[in-house]
């Protein structure tokens, strides 16, 4: 059975993990990335899921008072959920099945998994998903990112490097309506520590890992400089550089 749990760490972070009810499997350490309870802590669901279960609605939403972000859970076959803003109803973050190929959405085996989302591909920009080299940080469509760290010199392109960040900046471009101003970002971090291969296609963004867990965190923003201090809240901030490495 697959278990789904939300809630949020504060006002700005949103956790979603997916996980297998009936076995333990690896996750980063706490001692590597403490990620205990405070007393900003707001518990808002555990729901246990099963494809083909049945659920009397359609679907439950879950938010926060102080929070722009709402999480929806889908009554769908297979279960599907929603990552939207309060303010702008702008989805950020839509794992549903693609009806052209529904096998692009999950799949939760003991060694692979998989999981999709589709983008708006005339406004979302991204960035991230190091390391690696490209010839542009924006990233461009109909690419394989691949996180599986190897010592290769910088100086080759279109390729994986020293770490595995699966962490991305999603900046919006105005919507129609003028809800949602230029430059909007939020951010989306799935941490987990195994080998993976993203596919972004523009319009859909496809994690593929050889093992452990979806434990997938969104950061409201929604500047790109918010997103960021609230993701480095997280896993820790950068180590300040010593004067003398600046060659002054």
């Amino acid at each position: 059975m697959v278990v789904l749990n939300c809630s949020f760490e504060n006002k700005d972070r949103l956790r979603v993990r997916i996980t297998d009810s009936n076995h333990q499997r690896w996750e980063i350490p706490q001692e590597v990335i403490p990620r205990d309870s405070s007393s900003q802590h707001y518990p808002l669901g555990f729901l246990n899921t099963k494809q083909g279960s049945h659920q009397p609605k359609d679907s439950l939403s879950l938010t926060h008072s102080d929070s722009d972000l709402v999480f929806s859970l889908h009554n769908t076959t297979p279960f599907g959920f929603t990552v939207s803003r309060k303010s702008s109803n702008d989805v950020l973050f839509h794992a549903a099945p693609d009806p052209s190929n529904p096998e692009t959405f999950l799949v939760f085996k003991d060694q692979y998994l998989q999981l999709s989302s589709s983008l708006p591909s005339q406004r979302a920009s991204l960035y991230g998903f190091g390391e690696h080299t490209k010839s542009s940080f924006k990233l461009r469509p109909n690419q394989t990112l691949t996180l599986w760290n190897a010592d290769i010199a910088s100086a080759n392109l279109d390729l994986n490097l020293y770490g595995s960040h699966p962490f991305y900046l999603d900046v919006r471009s105005h919507s129609s309506d003028g809800k949602v101003k230029a430059g909007t970002t939020h951010g989306v971090l799935l941490l987990n520590s195994n080998g993976m291969d993203i596919v972004y296609g523009g319009d859909r963004i496809t994690y593929k890992v050889i093992g452990g867990v979806f434990d997938l965190y969104f950061f409201a923003g929604s500047s790109p400089e918010l997103v960021l201090e609230q993701y480095t809240q997280l896993i820790g901030r950068p180590a300040p550089m010593p004067y003398w490495s600046f060659g002054k």
